[in-house]
């Protein structure tokens, strides 16, 4: 697949550096552990992103979220997807 890694090392500096990013998240915050979640997704740990996902309560606001997650991961997507879709079905 196409990649946007001019090589092996710099795809290695790129997860040290998003795993480095991870340290620094709060995951007692809500909307932190939403980005650990997406950090992880595009790292491809998707079971982490759906243990994250699946936590969240009920409320009607993550209903998307936990939607679109669960379908990336169980597709494996790392792809990034807009935040802004969230609000509008993909159809």
């Amino acid at each position: 697949g196409l990649s946007f890694f001019k090589s092996d090392s710099e795809e290695l500096l790129w997860r040290a550096n998003i795993n480095r990013l991870l340290e620094l998240f709060d995951p007692s915050d809500v909307y932190q552990r939403i980005l650990i979640a997406e950090l992880n997704r595009h790292l491809g740990n998707f079971e982490e992103c759906l243990e994250i996902i699946v936590k969240l309560d009920d409320n009607p606001q993550w209903a998307r979220y936990k939607a679109y997650y669960s379908e990336d991961c169980k597709n494996k997507s790392t792809k990034v997807f807009v935040l802004s879709a969230l609000f509008n079905p993909r159809d």
